[in-house]
């Protein structure tokens, strides 16, 4: 392994770590109340205080999922593979998991919002 090859490791390792971490901390510490500094923020999360409690519960399992999803295709990525531009790869890669995440959660809320919607 190259020193290039050993940054984008160390920084792949690193990154699903920090993604599955923030899942960890908000599924054992998620936000009480809708507020606007701490947790899963979208205009449909912050509906109802419902709709908050499952975005948090719901995009927190997903951080772990992926963060660590993220961190073994990074390291396998990195086993198999070297060159320049696997880095830069990898890095984009992180946009796979964010939006997943986003996408999956809103689906989520949109599901529950109209569930709730049909028992008024």
């Amino acid at each position: 392994m190259n020193d290039s090859q050993i940054v984008s490791l160390i920084s792949t390792l690193l990154i699903g770590l920090i993604i599955c971490v923030t899942g960890l901390i908000v599924k054992k510490k998620p936000p009480k109340t809708i507020n606007s500094l701490y947790g899963y923020r979208t205009r449909r999360s912050m509906k109802n205080q419902l709709l908050w409690d499952e975005a948090n519960r719901y995009s927190a399992e997903l951080m772990i999922r992926y963060g660590l999803a993220y961190a073994l295709i990074g390291l396998i990525l990195n086993l198999l593979f070297e060159g320049t531009y696997l880095s830069l790869v990898i890095t984009g890669l992180i946009f796979v998991p964010v939006t997943l995440l986003i996408v999956k959660t809103e689906n989520r809320l949109k599901e529950l919002d109209e569930e709730l919607e049909r028992k008024k």
